[in-house]
């Protein structure tokens, strides 16, 4: 099959593609703020439930991101063959029906079946989404249209801290959820009506043995995700515990500001990871691996500094910090993980990475600080252990920088 031309895929895409992307944006927006509006709700849903730190870190992390990954790539093989508008649809009205659900919960058994739920929903969202871009932004625009489409993870993140915050204070953590919950019905109809239920189409890179993924995951896509899954796990457990640790260490003063740091360094960092995709793939000097290995360590020694200072002013501005430097990996990251994948399965190559990035990440570093906190004591014991899951992006630099150079350089 013939290819299409690099100077054909740059061509600027057209109004419809644009639409396309702004309501992606916005799913995976409901994604983030109905999955990280109850890490806002923590302090008086483990008050009300009788929950300890370790079951809290199950609700934020197994409870939702095992059933997650484990979903995640049958859904996408489901995506690519079915239809993946379909399937983003269907996943997005229930799992907006799950998370008015969790409020109904009276224990920790209920809450986490509502989590569950919601996990079953959030599988088949992003993977079609990944495929979808890919097949309608090429070229330069790639990462550009994975950077604005990552966003959404910010102002999800933002808007399910202050909302879901806001909302329990003012009308209690059950009635927060059934109002943050209901928009995405609405949001699912105007997708299925509004972006055009294509199927796949190859894009300008052509297909061979060291560029992608003809008869399932290459190394290189194998490496990339389990890199990232160790990022994930410091920064996962970075979302889910910083807002309870500025609370019970900074009081009202450093958790008031910290779900809008967070959104916007997620933001800032997605967009500067997109900018980073293009400047690394024109650069001989600054390649993918070493990039991406950089900026693990510099964000292992942000999550330290924010577990370690006192004044809140400084940990709200570090938090910030971290979240945009974890947030940097993600483009480029994600856009890779596309090009290493034949036409036909981007949605599978998506949810190979997701898979790492939700049972190591999502899953472990939540669960994991929890425990250690509980068993550290109440003393600084949730400060100690968020310090210690900086410790994931350790080995996360050491694989960035084992990938094949040569295998990851665009247009190759």
């Amino acid at each position: 099959m013939a290819s299409i031309s690099a100077s054909s895929s740059d061509r600027t895409p057209g109004a419809r593609a644009f639409a396309t992307l702004g309501l992606l944006t916005l799913a995976y927006a409901f994604n983030f703020m109905d999955r990280f509006a109850l890490v806002a709700m923590v302090e008086p849903v483990k008050r009300d439930l009788a929950l300890n730190d370790g079951q809290v870190g199950l609700l934020l992390g197994f409870a939702f991101s095992l059933i997650y990954a484990v979903l995640g790539v049958p859904m996408a093989a489901l995506a690519d063959r079915w239809g993946r508008v379909r399937v983003i649809c269907l996943s997005l009205a229930f799992w907006s029906v799950m998370t008015m659900a969790a409020s109904r919960a009276s224990g920790f058994a209920s809450l986490a079946a509502a989590r569950v739920g919601v996990g079953v929903g959030e599988a088949g969202g992003t993977p079609p989404a990944h495929s979808l871009l890919a097949d309608t932004f090429r070229g330069r625009w790639l990462p550009v249209a994975m950077a604005v489409y990552s966003t959404g993870s910010g102002i999800g993140l933002a808007a399910g801290l202050a909302l879901g915050g806001a909302l329990a204070n003012a009308f209690g953590w059950r009635a927060a959820l059934v109002a943050i919950g209901a928009p995405g019905m609405i949001l699912a109809v105007l997708i299925w009506f509004a972006v055009p239920q294509a199927a796949p189409t190859p894009t300008f890179t052509p297909v061979t043995p060291s560029h992608g993924v003809p008869h399932g995951p290459g190394r290189s896509l194998l490496i990339l995700a389990t890199a990232m899954g160790f990022a994930a796990f410091g920064g996962f457990a970075a979302l889910a515990w910083l807002p309870p640790l500025g609370l019970r260490v900074h009081g009202q003063d450093g958790a008031a500001a910290l779900g809008a740091a967070l959104g916007i360094g997620n933001m800032l960092g997605i967009l500067a990871g997109g900018l980073a995709g293009i400047v690394v793939e024109r650069s001989k000097r600054l390649p993918l691996p070493r990039l991406c290995a950089i900026i693990s360590i510099c964000t292992a020694a942000l999550l330290v500094g924010a577990c370690s200072v006192d004044g809140p002013k400084a940990f709200v501005w570090l938090s910030l910090a971290m979240a945009f430097s974890h947030s940097v990996l993600l483009a480029p990251v994600m856009s890779e993980a596309q090009r290493l994948a034949a036409p036909g399965r981007r949605a599978a190559a998506s949810a190979i990475v997701l898979l790492l990035v939700n049972t190591l990440g999502a899953g472990g570093g939540p669960w994991v600080v929890g425990m250690l906190a509980d068993a550290l004591g109440p003393a600084g014991g949730l400060r100690h252990a968020l310090a210690w899951a900086a410790l994931g992006y350790l080995p996360a630099a050491a694989l960035f920088l084992s990938l094949p150079q040569r295998e990851l350089r665009h247009g190759d």
